[in-house]
Formats: C-alpha cells, structure tokens, sequence
C-alpha cells in the first residue's frame, strides 16, 4: 500500500520556509500612503465659524457656536471622510497623515477663535 501525503502538507511546508508576509507593527510602521486622512486639525484663527464644515459632516462630530466663537470636534465620532474639510470656504480644516491612537475616554476638542463681525454690526 502507497501511503499518500495529505494535500495542505505542500502549502504548510512552503510557508514555514518562506520569509514572513506580515511586518512585526509597533516595532516595524509603514509609511502611510499619499492621500491617507488622518487626525483632523483646525487653525481656529482663520476660521470663520460658518457652519459649513458641520453640516456636511455625515456624523455629527462638529459642533459649532457662532455667537460664542467656539468650534467642538468630537475625534471618536469621526470616520475621516474628509466632506469637512472640502466644504470649508476658507481652508482651515486639514487632515495630517497621523491616525487617531485608541484611547480609554472620549476626549473632545474644543477650539476658541473670535468670529468676523458682520457687516451690520460694523455700522
């Protein structure tokens, strides 16, 4: 009788000879890709609390107070799709390259500028 070899033994062999196909993370980071999103910033001294940038946000993570002049960015809500930051008229939303770290509490941003007067309240 002919003893036959089980079928995966081939694919099990090859694999323990080859190098590995994963990189070891934490130790060993790849370069993120070209136009990868990533944390969202404000330069809150051009900003000019419009409201734009929260009413295309698809999930409701940027609140905006016009009276106050205060811009809120809730980071665990967003998912980097990036409609603020081409709906903003004045460009001062950015996304960097960097990913959010995982986090035990949910941490909000809350950035205070001074909105432009209006051109009634000038007269």
């Amino acid at each position: 009788m002919e003893y036959k070899f089980p079928p995966f033994l081939t694919t099990v062999l090859t694999n323990l000879l080859k190098r590995k196909s994963t990189r070891p993370y934490p130790y060993q980071k790849r370069a993120p890709y070209p136009e990868v999103r990533g944390i969202l910033k404000n330069q809150v001294e051009k900003c000019i609390f419009c409201g734009s940038c929260s009413l295309k946000c698809p999930a409701n993570c940027i609140e905006i107070n016009k009276q106050e002049g205060t811009w809120q960015y809730k980071p665990y809500l967003c998912i980097l799709c990036g409609n603020c930051e081409a709906a903003c008229p004045v460009k001062c939303l950015t996304h960097t390259t960097d990913f959010p770290l995982p986090c035990l509490e949910k941490k909000e941003i809350l950035l205070k500028g001074t909105p432009p007067k209006r051109k009634q309240d000038k007269k």
